[in-house]
């Protein structure tokens, strides 16, 4: 069985040799991901969902270390693997010249089991991206920390005084322009450059519900992290999931862990079910610490 280092799919950590290695899987079990190049797209996630469908009970579009849709699609793709390995040495008599391959049929659906979703080529970015997925496992925002109003008035002051007034500005970030503080407005186009990069149709969906307005956590008496500029709400292709949500968007799934590896924190991962907000991004406690303000 193909071993990975990390998880590979929609909201994974997604190392190129990791994507690389479960695009030719995917490939090998005719399941076409696109283009074999390590990055994990679109077409690569609706590929892992398209192979999940009837192997796992609720597919999730990623492939887990040792975790059953590797096990499925390694043991899917090996007699094609089989098919194209090198002999253990050359053949001596010249062999006839094998006919192409034929592609391959369409598998049976068993009865009682839903329709297979479209294929890659068939869906619009849009509706990829703001369809809804399940809460995110309790794995992510690892080695993070929210900070709370009380660290952060310890390490920026009050988000009315002049330490942090002074160091916030309104710039662009890419996609659109907010109001921040200035070392996290850098890092967050720094994430969003990445994301450009590596996921275009995405990144051209992303719209921002502001970033620093000074106010008061809902429900609560303390200072909610935007209040310093350090904190973001997104929307995908306009839409948003509502505070206490059930449910998240493919598309900030898929984000979530660009702004992990940067040391942001994921509001669709509190662990307070009622204030799951997987909108939301803030910068991690060592992160503001890093500021240095």
């Amino acid at each position: 069985m193909v071993t990975l280092s990390a998880s590979v799919g929609l909201g994974g950590i997604n190392r190129r040799p990791d994507v690389i290695a479960v695009q030719r899987l995917l490939d090998h079990a005719d399941v076409s991901p696109g283009p074999i190049d390590g990055l994990c797209g679109r077409r690569t996630i609706m590929a892992i969902e398209r192979f999940q469908h009837g192997v796992i009970g609720r597919p999730d579009g990623r492939v887990d270390v040792n975790g059953p849709t590797l096990r499925r699609l390694s043991a899917a793709a090996r007699p094609a693997l089989a098919r194209t390995s090198p002999p253990a040495r050359p053949a001596q008599p010249a062999r006839p010249t094998q006919p192409a391959r034929a592609a391959p049929a369409v598998r049976p659906t068993p009865a009682g089991q839903a329709t297979p979703p479209p294929r890659p080529s068939a869906a619009h970015p849009n509706s990829f991206w703001t369809g809804h997925t399940s809460l995110p496992s309790p794995d992510v925002n690892r080695g993070l920390t929210s900070p709370t109003s009380a660290q952060l008035t310890a390490l920026l002051g009050d988000p009315t005084a002049t330490r942090v007034t002074s160091n916030t500005a309104t710039e662009s970030v890419g996609p659109f322009r907010v109001t921040g503080l200035k070392p996290a407005m850098a890092s967050l186009r720094a994430v969003l450059g990445q994301v450009q990069s590596e996921l275009p149709d995405l990144y051209g969906l992303l719209g921002s519900l502001g970033m620093r307005v000074v106010r008061k956590t809902r429900g609560r008496s303390t200072y909610s992290t935007h209040s310093w500029g350090i904190a973001l709400d997104l929307q995908v292709a306009l839409q948003t999931p509502p505070l206490g949500t059930t449910y998240s968007l493919r598309g900030l799934d898929a984000l979530a862990p660009y702004f992990n590896r940067a040391g942001w924190y994921w509001g669709g991962g509190y662990r307070n079910v009622t204030r799951k907000d997987p909108m939301h991004f803030e910068c991690g406690l060592a992160l503001v610490r890093s500021f240095g303000l």
